[in-house]
């Protein structure tokens, strides 16, 4: 527990709207010391993209796991009802936590700028860890959330809206060539 409580303390606080000035792998050299061999483990199953590389048994990332899924069922099912018309099963939202989900989806999806989508779908998955370590501060609940939130933080800052829209117009004059070539 002191072992938590000192690294924990000493690493950058992450908030959304600020800049990550810690990488993953720098975060995973100043943890390794102070942590468990099953900590470091887990740590070590955390993908850039914040999900995990397999199912892991810790409580934490039970509830992670089952938000993901809730969260890929919503955006499944709201991609489908716009391109297919089909309604969403009402039956499947017993929870008031999934409606919330569904309606960030909903608004997501329907953004005209995929960028915007995308930073309100990680907005999302930041907030449930915030959720997840509520109550825990110095154990490793905190420092796997604290891993989560680095690693959404960082693919937050990859996306670069003027590479993202050179890339798009490359793309779409590439396009445009093969449509004209046809």
């Amino acid at each position: 527990m002191a072992s938590y409580y000192y690294t924990l303390s000493s690493l950058p606080m992450l908030q959304f709207d600020t800049p990550v000035t810690l990488s993953y792998e720098e975060f995973l050299n100043i943890v390794s010391p102070f942590v468990s061999s099953r900590d470091k483990e887990y740590l070590n199953f955390i993908k850039d993209d914040a999900s995990l590389l397999q199912d892991i048994s810790h409580p934490f990332f039970i509830s992670y796991n089952k938000f993901l899924k809730i969260l890929n069922r919503e955006l499944r099912q709201v991609r489908l009802s716009a391109h297919k018309e089909l309604s969403v099963d009402e039956d499947e939202k017993i929870l008031l936590h999934d409606s919330l989900i569904y309606e960030t989806v909903k608004k997501a999806v329907g953004q005209e700028n995929p960028l915007e989508a995308e930073i309100s779908l990680l907005r999302l998955l930041y907030n449930e860890v915030e959720y997840l370590k509520e109550g825990h501060y110095f154990d490793s609940v905190s420092l796997f959330a604290y891993a989560l939130q680095l690693r959404m933080l960082e693919r937050k800052s990859r996306f670069i809206p003027i590479e993202g829209n050179t890339e798009f117009k490359r793309l779409f004059t590439n396009l445009q060539s093969i449509i004209k070539s046809i």
